[in-house]
């Protein structure tokens, strides 16, 4: 544009051509008019938020489903003072684990409510992990039926927990490996039916010493979680944001190592 601008400038004395100002006006003016594209979406999404009403059943409790992997949850939450039964059962003996308890009070922990509600909710189908993702995807579902303003704070911190992920994994991403194999060994084992002894001796050190660094940040990982269910205080700040960053150790430690290989 600035190029044209100048080449305008050079032959404004010819005759049939616009003045310079005018032409500067209307390029401004093209650059700020809006793109039909984005006032439709814009819209669009206008709409959809005055379409987002308070969801409430005839008993209080705002309703949510959520589905991961092959696990389902319904969940129903209404104001209390923090109960969380999953099951049947209080939620600290259904996930015995300190971070699946931390993943389940994230939505709570990030719209800044935690024992503001009482959560009732059934999982079925999958595994622990698929039943936690599952669960926590209703709560935020039932939260934003119950406070439709909720949807922004959720959906940011959705976006920074993925960030973040990708953040801490992208030396492991970028890992060469050599031509005989396409995955990164965890362990020095030795090598099955389906891997050769010539493409074991021609394994190359790089993934070998990643294996045995990744190996041994797991090692340091379950130390340090037999300490910290060892530790009286453990279930007192269970679901707080300390075990949010007590999850993250592993990826923390991990980042740099793989850096120096």
């Amino acid at each position: 544009m600035i190029d044209s601008l100048i080449l305008l400038k050079d032959v404004s004395g010819v005759k049939g051509l616009p003045p310079l100002t005018e032409i500067e006006d209307k390029a401004i003016a093209r650059l700020n008019e809006a793109s039909p594209r984005v006032e439709v979406e814009r819209k669009k999404q206008e709409e959809a938020a005055k379409a987002r009403v308070r969801l409430v059943d005839e008993k209080g409790r705002a309703y949510g489903t959520g589905r991961r992997k092959c696990s389902i949850a319904r969940v129903w939450i209404k104001p209390g003072d923090g109960k969380f039964i999953v099951n049947e059962k209080q939620f600290d003996t259904y996930f015995p684990i300190l971070d699946h308890r931390a993943e389940l009070l994230r939505p709570f922990t990030v719209t800044k409510t935690l024992g503001l509600w009482d959560v009732n909710c059934t999982a079925q189908g999958g595994g622990v992990s698929g039943q936690v993702g599952a669960i926590r995807l209703g709560i935020s579902r039932a939260l934003q039926n119950w406070e439709p303003g909720l949807r922004p704070f959720l959906k940011a911190a959705l976006q920074c927990n993925l960030i973040l992920i990708v953040l801490l994994m992208n030396p492991l991403l970028d890992l060469e490996t050599d031509q005989h194999s396409s995955t990164i060994w965890l362990f020095d084992a030795r090598p099955t039916c389906r891997r050769t002894e010539e493409a074991w001796k021609g394994q190359s050190q790089e993934e070998l010493s990643m294996g045995q660094a990744i190996t041994g940040v797991v090692l340091v990982h379950l130390l340090l979680s037999a300490i910290w269910y060892c530790w009286p205080l453990s279930d007192v700040i269970s679901g707080s944001w300390i075990s949010t960053l007590y999850s993250l150790i592993p990826l923390l430690v991990l980042k740099p190592v793989a850096q120096e290989i």
